[in-house]
């Protein structure tokens, strides 16, 4: 099932959409792409699901976390957990996400477990004690080689209006399988890295870490300290000083630095902001201290950068 709905104004979702959903992705897979403005998405429960949008953020909360989804990244929610989501924005928000039923899953799984065993079980089983699928539910990097699958699918269900049924089945095969080794492979580098721990509590730790990192892809624009993200995420400041740089090579802080100088270049190459507007949008208190930052990350000053993007568009 397919639907493609547009909005400017404020839409509550839980009319049509979630009621629709609820019930149509108990028989079919179910792929939602909207446009909103302002939306809300009330909390529910449904099965796998995929969330990407193409254009702006939207923000999700479940459980005891708050996330931003935005176009680099792409979050998973596991069958069964209650969430809820909303959009607030100026321009139009592209939102598309993917539901799974658990027949398709449950095949998908079986045929790779066959395929490819030691992808599934190693380096720890997606498959919980019952059977059901169980992936770390966060946000991950939507990298080129998936930007690419879900693209193309996007703009083939755009192009036909979802009517042809054999196509998107195969395409969703194609999109769950590369999910899986996207999810698989991504975590069997970082775990691997926590090496001198036993399996289950890098598992654990690693967790952790992906809470403390969600919140800092999601609010790094925010006055985020140690202590705050070592409250979220459940471990000491210190382990979390620790394990962050053993797994992710970087200290949180500096994760967020370059997350906040690549949210500033982005603001240079495409808005007339002044180089002290931007200074403070991306969370710096001081342009020269932001300057010197920049130049070390990227090679060139922010008026450099800015003024060899508008040659080359001359």
């Amino acid at each position: 099932m397919y639907i493609e709905t547009a909005a400017e104004t404020y839409t509550d979702a839980r009319k049509g959409i979630i009621e629709r959903l609820h019930v149509e992705n108990k028989q079919e897979n179910f792929i939602l792409n909207t446009k909103f403005k302002q939306c809300y998405f009330p909390s529910h429960a449904e099965n796998l699901s995929l969330k990407f949008t193409f254009s702006g953020n939207e923000y999700y909360e479940y459980g005891r976390k708050r996330v931003e989804v935005r176009p680099a990244n792409f979050l998973i929610i596991n069958q069964g957990q209650e969430h809820a989501s909303w959009i607030e924005s100026e321009n139009w928000v592209n939102s598309f996400a993917i539901y799974f039923t658990s027949d398709f899953v449950s095949s998908v799984i079986t045929d790779l477990k066959i395929a490819d065993e030691k992808l599934v079980n190693e380096p720890f089983n997606i498959l919980s004690d019952s059977g059901s699928l169980n992936f770390f539910q966060n946000l991950f990097p939507f990298t080129p080689d998936f930007v690419k699958e879900v693209g193309r699918f996007k703009q083939f269900l755009e192009e036909t209006g979802g009517r042809e049924s054999l196509l998107i089945d195969e395409r969703l095969r194609n999109i769950f399988l590369k999910f899986i080794k996207t999810h698989q492979c991504g975590l069997s580098l970082e775990i691997k890295r926590l090496d001198a721990i036993k399996l289950s509590t890098r598992v654990e730790i690693l967790k952790r870490l992906h809470i403390a990192r969600d919140l800092m892809e999601s609010f790094y624009l925010n006055s985020l300290t140690i202590h705050d993200i070592s409250q979220a995420c459940f471990l000491s400041e210190n382990l979390l000083m620790r394990y962050f740089k053993l797994v992710y090579k970087q200290s949180p802080h500096q994760y967020i630095i370059n997350k906040r100088l690549e949210f500033a270049k982005e603001q240079l190459l495409y808005t007339n902001n002044t180089f002290n507007e931007i200074t403070y949008a991306s969370g710096f208190e001081c342009p020269s201290s932001f300057g010197r930052l920049f130049k070390e990350k990227f090679g060139l000053t922010p008026n450099e950068l800015r003024k060899d993007n508008l040659f080359q568009r001359i």
